[in-house]
């Protein structure tokens, strides 16, 4: 179910397209540089031949291939391994090609995948800047070709618990600052409600300072929003004794409508998000103007 899809050959790398349902194993991909380099090591011998064929001749020939390189075709033969219709230069025997590494695999359109390579003198230079980066490494993480693995797991492990620890630390800073917000709690017709837009701040983090407030009422309705230049996030929390009057997700749908953007949630909690609008402070305004009406 192989079939070439085209190639691209210069001095400095090739490419090669083909048809294929999935992604080659790491184990394939060894195997074909392993295939490939063992010919390169053999120095088989590559002859050259021209065909002249005629219309008549075309019986197992791609017309397409035909229509593209004329009735007099140039074919390559490497022994029994490959016979291919080309036009460009090559080289006279194998072992001239020095190595074969495949640089990566990856799909270019659906079915159709590329492999890239390089070969000779550009497969030597790459081999020295790899070696050259690990040997950095080694130098900057006091490591060696032996250990390198085992240090890298290591830093990785520690750098994710430094990151976690960092996060809870800039959290806490976070909510500490908006601590008071607590007292931009307003009561509208006996129902305690907290409209807020907050600058600089993170989606869990409002999510976080909803959770603090709402562990310490009973009967509360949480509006709270932040905007960067380009987006606007919104949560909103609504507790059950007042879902006959609105909820969490109503309020969002309202609001992110209006900043073309989306959201969800229950009719206790939902958040959404969207373009960063001019006139957000104005629509939730009118959230608050709504809720006098119907509180």
């Amino acid at each position: 179910n192989i079939q070439q899809k085209g190639s691209y050959i210069s001095d400095k790398y090739l490419h090669f397209d083909f048809t294929y349902h999935q992604s080659l194993t790491q184990t394939q991909i060894y195997e074909i540089e392993h295939t490939v380099n063992k010919y390169i090591r053999n120095n088989i011998p590559i002859t050259t031949k021209i065909y002249s064929f005629n219309k008549k001749q075309l019986n197992n020939i791609d017309i397409l291939q035909y229509q593209k390189y004329g009735n007099n075709i140039r074919t390559i033969i490497v022994k029994n391994i490959s016979t291919e219709f080309c036009g460009g230069t090559h080289t006279k025997q194998t072992g001239n090609i020095g190595i074969f590494h495949i640089l990566s695999e990856y799909s270019i359109s659906s079915g159709i995948r590329r492999i890239q390579a390089i070969t000779g003198k550009e497969a030597l230079k790459f081999f020295h800047q790899q070696k050259n980066t690990i040997q950095k490494i080694n130098t900057i993480i006091h490591s060696n070709n032996q250990t390198i693995l085992n240090k890298i797991q290591k830093l990785e492990t520690f750098y994710k618990k430094f990151k976690k620890t960092i996060q809870k630390i800039n959290l806490q800073k976070k909510l500490q600052k908006n601590q008071n917000i607590i007292q931009d709690i307003q009561n509208i017709n006996n129902v305690p409600v907290l409209i807020k837009i907050i600058k600089n701040i993170e989606q869990k983090t409002l999510r976080k300072l909803i959770k603090n407030i709402k562990n310490k009422e009973n009967k509360i309705i949480i509006i709270l929003a932040t905007q960067t230049h380009t987006t606007a996030t919104i949560a909103s929390y609504v507790t059950k004794n007042l879902f006959h009057k609105i909820t969490a997700n109503e309020i969002i749908q309202n609001i992110t409508k209006k900043i073309h953007g989306k959201g969800g949630g229950t009719k206790n909690f939902a958040e959404g998000g969207g373009k960063s609008s001019i006139y957000l402070t104005k629509i939730i305004s009118q959230i608050k103007h709504k809720l006098f009406k119907i509180l």
